[in-house]
């Protein structure tokens, strides 16, 4: 599947404040981690490329089925998790009896299996994670997108988050997840991109970040918080 950004220009629909400049960005590299600042523009971002927003100019180009994840859970009242992981892959375009077949194998490969009769607005923060992928999974979609997952739990809970990104990613299922933590570097990522103010300031491999030192003050302190141990007499000046 082939996702990305071309010339797209996008303004606040309120203030017409200049968002994202004529942007131009490939979506289709493997599991993508999204880091920048808060206000750095990631949701808004991860927004126009689910379709969500409209574009003042430019294209995004979607080669298959899109999904977006909220930082917030959305709690169905009165559902089950077997009915969540049902009803909102079916809204999201999947034949109600085919997300039927497929939703108790996509519970259990998330680690819920047990709490398919559970409601799932009884669920801890960390078991919302997982029953959002599930859901994600069981849509069958081509590229999931997650906003923040990781904003509201504790250590342990973020732990478990990384490993169910490696389960979407062994899915074949196309990833981006935005963060303003540099420890989500520890997930299955194979790309970082860097946003700030609507420009990118680094698109390379997480090994880049971590060999190079970088003339943009703000790529080389992600790259400090990320890999602490490394210091930066352990990496090369990149400019």
């Amino acid at each position: 599947m082939n996702f990305y950004l071309k010339d797209l220009v996008y303004r606040h629909p309120k203030a017409n404040d200049l968002i994202f400049d004529k942007l131009n960005l490939p979506l289709s590299l493997g599991p993508l981690l999204l880091l920048g600042r808060n206000g750095a523009g990631k949701t808004t971002l991860l927004k126009l490329i689910a379709g969500l927003l409209k574009p003042a100019s430019g294209a995004v180009h979607r080669d298959g089925r899109v999904l977006y994840l909220p930082q917030r859970f959305i709690a169905v009242p009165g559902f089950s998790c077997m009915d969540y992981v049902v009803h909102l892959a079916w809204l999201n375009g999947r034949p109600r009896r085919e997300a039927k077949v497929d939703a108790a194998y996509w519970i259990k490969h998330v680690g819920l299996e047990g709490y398919e009769q559970r409601p799932c607005q009884n669920l801890s923060g960390g078991q919302q994670s997982r029953l959002a992928l599930a859901m994600a999974l069981n849509s069958h979609a081509d590229l999931v997108l997650l906003d923040e997952p990781g904003a509201a739990l504790d250590p342990l809970s973020k732990e478990t988050l990384r490993s169910l990104y490696q389960i979407v990613a062994d899915a074949g299922v196309g990833l981006i997840v935005s963060s303003h933590d540099p420890t989500d570097i520890l997930g299955p990522f194979v790309r970082v991109v860097i946003i700030d103010g609507g420009v990118v300031r680094f698109d390379d491999a997480p090994d880049v970040l971590r060999t190079s030192q970088h003339s943009d003050p703000l790529v080389e302190a992600f790259a400090r918080s990320m890999f602490p141990s490394e210091g930066t007499n352990g990496r090369t000046r990149k400019a």
